[in-house]
């Protein structure tokens, strides 16, 4: 079972936290989405944004999920962010969802420049990343819990400790740098406590607890996002970027 496979076996146990960081993306993309725009998501694992907005998506990552989801909708493609294997101005929409911190700070500059190499002029990226000390600080406690529990670091978890989350601050002036000119804004995503407790929940409820409660929290955990535990990074391609 490789790293992709364990981490959806893991937020199986609670959808919610998977469910929040898409909600945003997809609610802006369909606003704008004119039939036949392609669409690239970079890291999605299974199904990725298909299991929120029944679109066609070409996926890129390292390794999929073999569990068929998204079945009819993904198009995989076994690359790497830093070098996807496509023209320039492919692409109407380019999705990263909580991919960029599993990636080496040294790498992760080059990956923006490929997302907006292969985005059409007017198109639209959509990065999505937890960041800063505090998120840091609560994933750290989080895989503490996670290893006390079951012997061992959870697999996503340890990939975000040792590649460090990304400072907002330096991702936004990286993002500026790949694409001059272009609109860049952000959305605060989640709470980073809620998101804790979110997890520590799951971690511990009984499934059949589950699912009513996920009904009750997600309307309110949609919009409290003080002290975000995630970022999402808005860009829109001007002419005249590569």
């Amino acid at each position: 079972m490789n790293l992709v496979e364990k981490y959806l076996k893991w937020t199986k146990i609670w959808e919610i936290d998977v469910a929040l960081r898409y909600h945003p993306i997809v609610k802006r993309a369909k606003k704008t989405c004119r039939p036949g725009a392609k669409i690239l998501e970079v890291g999605a694992g299974g199904a990725g944004i298909t299991a929120y907005w029944r679109v066609p998506v070409t996926a890129v990552d390292l390794n999929f999920a073999d569990d068929g989801r998204g079945a009819g909708y993904i198009t995989k493609v076994t690359a790497s962010a830093d070098a996807i294997p496509f023209p320039d101005d492919s692409f109407d929409f380019v999705i990263s969802v909580d991919m960029m911190e599993h990636l080496p700070a040294g790498t992760r500059a080059k990956a923006i420049g490929e997302f907006v190499r292969v985005t059409r002029p007017g198109g639209k990226i959509f990065i999505a990343v937890p960041c800063g000390r505090l998120s840091a600080a609560f994933e750290k406690v989080l895989n503490a819990l996670y290893k006390a529990r079951n012997k061992k670091d959870n697999p996503w978890l340890a990939e975000h400790i040792a590649h460090g989350l990304p400072d907002y601050k330096d991702l936004r002036r990286q993002i500026v740098a790949a694409a001059p000119g272009a609109a860049v804004k952000t959305l605060a995503n989640v709470n980073v406590f809620m998101w804790f407790a979110l997890h520590i929940l799951g971690s511990v409820l009984p499934s059949f607890l589950r699912a009513p409660l996920t009904a009750a929290i997600y309307p309110a955990a949609k919009i409290i996002n003080f002290l975000p535990y995630r970022r999402i990074f808005v860009i829109e391609k001007t002419e005249g970027v590569r």
